[in-house]
């Protein structure tokens, strides 16, 4: 028998994530955790503290924009197709 769990809401996801950057923001107060409005999906970023410059993203602002554009061509050709 497989067990099929619930996808969480993204205020599920938010509020996650929230309590994820209480407890490392003592650690390193370099990460950042979000959640894209457009994808729904995790991002992490490494600020320099000093500068507040992003110095690496998890996943990249180029692989978000990727994912973005590959949503809204999927969502086109539905659309063609109906």
């Amino acid at each position: 028998t497989t067990t099929s769990q619930a996808q969480p809401t993204l205020d599920q996801v938010q509020q996650a994530l929230e309590q994820v950057q209480q407890v490392v923001r003592p650690l390193a107060q370099s990460l950042q955790f979000s959640i894209d409005k457009d994808t729904h999906g995790t991002v992490v970023k490494i600020v320099d503290t000093d500068t507040n410059k992003v110095i690496r993203q998890i996943p990249s602002e180029e692989m978000l924009q990727m994912a973005k554009a590959l949503d809204k061509f999927t969502g086109l050709l539905m659309k063609q197709q109906v």
